[in-house]
């Protein structure tokens, strides 16, 4: 049984704003507790679709499954240099916030890229504290960025990626968590060389996260809920939902029966519910079932 708000990808959709209301609580069934907010070293599902509330990418979806920007302006150049096939030029949008009120710029990007490429990679040529900077290569590293050979932050707002093979550009906005933008300001001190000892899995934000998205993530407890508030600041207008409660449950019955009696209001439905309860729900009027891609 799926959310149709969080089943379409998060873009602003073109209502007529001065009827809008906002305010109140969504609650959200889930069905999995999630393992963590940096999705550089947390990567699985589970934690991708919350996160994506609290965080942005580069790039997302349309409504019609399209790629579009999410923080950065339309889609990329894509030209050609000697010993590089792609070049993936793009550009950052203006104004974005983190949620603690610092201005995200390209060295936000260029930071997460840059740790997810080449942390833990040990490759010639990249400094020791990027080296240095996880533990074990990222997931996606493998299959999406292996053709990346070096990341170049032009300006403030300017980014280019270098592919030494041509490079498809489903990467651009590839579901998993790892393209969730985090704070260079809040990650750069932290690595197995620091001098007093942390190291990215360590930082507290991987855990209290701020981000850039529509929501603050305000509590977790594990295993139980987690609680979002809107961010009025977020660059792409303020969202009209106050809060965002998601409570988990493994248990598909008893987030079926939440749903039916009005103690929550969809359930995002994320792997091992089944079908036969989906057919079931589908089947009465009062609710409605939703699928994507």
């Amino acid at each position: 049984v799926l959310s149709p708000f969080y089943a379409a990808p998060t873009t602003v959709n073109a209502i007529d704003q001065s009827s809008a209301r906002y305010g109140g609580t969504l609650r959200i069934g889930y069905t999995k507790d999630p393992i963590g907010w940096n999705g550089i070293i947390n990567y699985r599902s589970t934690s991708a679709y919350p996160a994506r509330a609290v965080f942005n990418k580069i790039y997302t979806y349309d409504d019609l499954y399209n790629i579009v920007g999410d923080v950065m302006k339309d889609f990329p150049t894509i030209t050609s240099e000697p010993g590089y096939p792609n070049v993936y030029t793009m550009e950052l949008e203006r104004g974005i916030l983190w949620h603690d009120g610092t201005p995200m710029t390209a060295k936000d990007v260029y930071f997460t890229f840059e740790t997810l490429v080449f942390g833990a990679q040990n490759k010639p040529g990249i400094s020791a504290d990027v080296n240095d900077r996880l533990d074990q290569v990222a997931y996606m590293v493998g299959v999406l960025l292996r053709n990346c050979d070096k990341i170049e932050m032009v300006d403030d707002y300017t980014l280019k990626f270098y592919f030494t093979e041509v490079q498809l550009p489903r990467w651009l906005a590839e579901y998993h968590a790892n393209f969730n933008i985090i704070p260079y300001h809040l990650w750069k001190d932290f690595n197995k060389n620091n001098p007093i000892g942390q190291t990215f899995e360590d930082n507290m934000f991987n855990d209290a996260p701020v981000g850039s998205g529509p929501y603050k993530m305000m509590e977790h407890v594990r295993d139980q809920y987690v609680i979002m508030e809107r961010f009025d600041d977020y660059f792409r207008g303020v969202p009209y939902l106050k809060t965002l409660l998601w409570s988990i449950n493994p248990d598909p019955v008893s987030l079926t029966l939440a749903l039916e009696n009005a103690e929550i209001d969809t359930i995002h439905e994320n792997s091992e519910f089944p079908q036969a309860e989906i057919t079931r729900i589908n089947s009465d009027p009062q609710f409605s079932v939703d699928a994507f891609p």
